[in-house]
């Protein structure tokens, strides 16, 4: 019977409508204008009904009269029910699972540690973790806590026996797309969540998954985070409260972390002096670094490195130092995430030796990784303040007898000499072990702290000592002081323009003798017929080579005094970047620039010193005073040798302005001399390469820092994240060879938005919670959560509509009537 009325309905029910209502639905009614002239069409067609039996059925009863207009105006009535699209509707409500929504933070800041100082709070954290001893807090990243969350049930809970369907998806600084339908799945490391991104974003990610189950019933969304907001631009908190009100979803909340974070202390740098002279105070500077760990004492210690090459078998001890004998260790104070004071400590070593170094933090209560407490090593070369010496001569003259007897009469210096002319039983000087050959390897020409060679032959040396004078100089740092003389200079300079690699060494010389230079015999016999004076220039007169007397109006008493040169070796001109310390005194003594000619000059090739001196008569100071001689040149070797007998480094030190850089940041290269006094008056700029991964290097010029008469600066863009190489040359750009540069890496790295505030925001957290009507918990009271989630099941509405203008009853009727109309008017014979 029942299913014969859904047959004439024309409906097809489904299973769920069982005990649901039906109702009547119109589908296509018409509404406003449509419906009126509908209703107004209608009334003129039955008007027009009547009209016509009134007229053609004149002979007929007034009953049949009447049933045939009512038959008509039932079809028509038919027709018009099937125009409005009846339909029946069938609807049912039941009760389904809400849609509860969990995101779990998987940003970077998740991978830190905390230090979990508040105890309570580390037992009931511990416990909800499903960790037996508290003391791993400290151990464990925050995700391996969440991870701990999930296994001990705490998705079952939240899904309230069935009531609330669990749907868990991660974010970091945007929703992930992976959602995890088996909270159980892990990957091929064992865990559930796998860490990701640069930075957090929890208002985004909860738009974006408000927005993915739009329409859908939901419980509510429980984030599961350590609230920190940390994408530049992202969405504030307060904002997604308004959002998710209009939705009305309530956001719980559960805080992964500390308020205090990572509470850690390291050491950021250590700097120590390269070099140091026995019983000469050198000093030690530490710079640390520290979160969390404000007004929190602590102690920085020196150690030296005793025995073991490898990591793991290193032995280190407390450094003391000789001079007090006290061991070098300070408390200090951290100043927490505020800059922190450098701290410093002096040593003075009592004998010649290398030690390597290191800071060390001693560990800081509450701190969680103190592996990052010891610093790089270091080395420190400790040396004598005795300048060693290898004076090579190519033949006697009374320049060489005297210089060298001044060298072997000086208590600072130890020299070994060699006389090229000697004969082979010729014993050469020397005021410590003499010498039986010319050093033939770099090793031992290291020996030496300064070479000073007096018109040496080349063709009387090794095949490569030329090179071994470059490398010396260029490489290792080592002095060289040029005496120029009558026999060889000018064939080594001829030589050398033409190529010839055993003259190598006159390129390490600040001056140039371009080919052709020569005097004529007048000149020559101009030059020797009485002495000149030296011409001191301004450069000459503040450099300590000239300072005799430190009261300016004595020193130029002295040098007015000083006897002339009788020759000199004519040079072109000093080389770029080269400092001249005294030119010819003869006016008529010019190069083609117009220039008095050079007779003293000097520059820096890499990390050593060249001396050019082109004469060879400065023995005739001594008719004046021989103390002015030999200061002279004791002070001559002393400038040419330091760097070298200080370890063979840079007289300046690079560095960089900060030491965190980002893409897109400014980086100042400064270059800083550490003796002022190494600053050749001619040194106006020096030459840098930048080099970063396989980009052509970036070429600068780092020029005087405008008050500060130590530093040379320059500045760039550093385009892209990676690691940067600085090279930097005394000089310009012409002016550097195959010399050694000073060398200073530093980072380029992407932004750590995660690490800049780890901590554990709680206020925010809380405050997007009540916004919503949901609640924050802290990671110890997670059990309270699924209780403070009111929403479970929720009724759900069924609706079925079935169309019935074309159900076969209506076609039945209309058919019926038709037929009937028929019968009736051909009784009547209407038709």
């Amino acid at each position: 019977m029942r299913d014969s009325l859904y047959w004439l309905m024309g409906i097809e029910p489904e299973q769920w409508s069982e005990g649901g209502r039906w109702s009547l639905r119109w589908l296509a009614t018409p509404s406003g204008d449509v419906a009126l002239g509908a209703i107004v069409v209608i009334a003129l067609v039955v008007a027009l009904f009547f009209w016509l039996y009134r007229r053609e059925g004149g002979q007929l009863t007034g009953g049949l009269r009447t049933l045939l207009f009512g038959l008509r105006v039932f079809i028509l009535g038919v027709v018009v029910v099937m125009l409005l699209e009846p339909a029946l509707v069938l609807s049912k409500v039941d009760q389904v699972p809400s849609k509860l929504l969990v995101l779990v933070d998987t940003s970077p800041s998740m991978g830190l540690s905390d230090s979990w100082l508040d105890e309570a709070s580390a037992r009931a954290a511990a416990e909800q973790a499903g960790i037996s001893d508290p003391e791993r807090l400290r151990e464990l990243e925050r995700i391996e806590l969440v991870e701990g969350l999930v296994g001990q049930g705490l998705l079952s809970e939240l899904a309230g026996d069935g009531k609330r369907e669990v749907h868990v998806h991660t974010f970091d600084e945007r929703l992930t797309a992976r959602e995890f339908d088996e909270p159980e799945q892990t990957d091929d490391s064992g865990r559930r969540f796998t860490l990701g991104g640069r930075s957090t974003s929890v208002g985004e990610s909860i738009q974006q998954v408000l927005q993915a189950y739009r329409g859908q019933p939901l419980a509510g969304v429980v984030v599961i985070t350590d609230g920190q907001n940390s994408t530049p631009g992202s969405m504030p908190l307060s904002k997604i409260g308004d959002l998710a009100n209009q939705d009305r979803v309530p956001i719980f909340s559960i805080g992964v972390g500390t308020p205090e974070g990572p509470r850690n202390a390291s050491i950021r740098q250590f700097e120590n002096d390269d070099y140091a002279f026995v019983n000469d105070t050198t000093r030690m500077t530490v710079t640390l670094t520290s979160r969390g760990l404000a007004d929190e004492p602590a102690t920085v210690v020196i150690e030296r490195l005793i025995d073991g090459s490898d990591d793991q078998d290193r032995v280190w001890e407390t450094l003391v130092d000789p001079k007090t004998n006290q061991p070098l260790r300070q408390q200090v104070t951290l100043a927490g995430d505020r800059d922190q004071p450098e701290v410093t400590f002096d040593f003075t070593p009592d004998q010649k030796e290398q030690i390597v170094l290191r800071a060390r933090l001693e560990e800081v209560e509450g701190e969680i990784d103190p592996d990052d407490n010891a610093s790089g090593t270091t080395q420190i070369n400790v040396i004598y303040d005795k300048t060693r010496v290898l004076f090579l001569a190519g033949y006697t003259f009374p320049e060489v007898q005297f210089l060298r007897n001044t060298l072997l009469r000086d208590d600072s210096v130890e020299v070994a000499s060699w006389l090229q002319e000697a004969e082979g039983d010729f014993r050469q000087p020397a005021n410590g072990r003499p010498l039986i050959r010319l050093p033939n390897t770099l090793e031992e020409i290291n020996q030496f702290d300064c070479v000073v060679l007096y018109d040496p032959d080349p063709s009387k040396w090794p095949v490569t000592f030329s090179e071994l004078l470059v490398d010396f100089v260029s490489e290792l740092g080592g002095g060289l002081v040029y005496v120029a003389g009558e026999r060889n200079t000018a064939p080594s300079f001829d030589r050398f323009n033409t190529g010839d690699e055993r003259v190598g060494y006159v390129g390490l010389l600040p001056v140039i003798r371009e080919p052709g230079l020569f005097r004529t015999n007048a000149q020559v016999n101009l030059t020797m017929r009485r002495p000149w004076k030296l011409q001191i220039t301004d450069a000459g007169m503040r450099d300590a080579i000239f300072t005799f007397n430190r009261n300016p109006a004595t020193n130029q008493q002295i040098l007015n005094k000083l006897p002339g040169m009788m020759w000199h070796f004519a040079v072109t001109r000093e080389k770029p970047g080269a400092t001249v310390l005294a030119r010819h005194g003869y006016p008529g003594m010019t190069n083609k620039y117009d220039q008095q000619e050079v007779l003293l000059a000097t520059h820096l090739v890499g990390p050593g010193r060249v001396v050019y001196l082109g004469f060879d008569s400065s023995y005739r100071w001594r008719f004046v005073d021989e103390r002015l001689y030999d200061g002279f040149w004791a002070r001559v070797i002393d400038r040419a040798g330091l760097m070298k007998q200080r370890g063979g480094q840079h007289p300046f030190r690079v560095s960089t302005d900060r030491t965190d850089y980002e893409p897109g940041d400014e980086v100042t290269i400064t270059a800083r001399f550490i003796d002022a006094g190494q600053i050749d008056a001619g040194l106006t700029a020096l030459y840098a390469e930048i080099e970063t991964g396989g980009d052509q290097p970036i070429r600068l010029e780092l020029a005087p820092v405008a008050g500060d008469d130590q530093a040379f600066a320059a500045r760039f863009i550093a385009e892209r994240a990676g690691d940067y190489l600085a090279r930097v040359w005394p000089g310009r750009q012409d002016s550097v060879t195959g010399a050694k540069p000073n060398s200073y890496s530093f980072a380029v790295v992407l932004p750590d938005f995660e690490t800049a505030n780890p901590t554990l925001d709680s206020d925010a957290l809380r405050l997007v919670s009540n916004a919503t009507g949901g609640k924050y918990v802290a990671l110890g009271a997670v059990g309270e959560l699924p209780a403070a989630i009111t929403t479970g099941l929720v009724d759900r509405e069924q609706v079925d509509v079935q169309d019935i203008w074309d159900a076969p009853l209506l076609v039945i009727l209309f058919l019926m009537a038709i037929l009937a109309e028929w019968i009736l008017r051909k009784k009547a014979r209407l038709v």
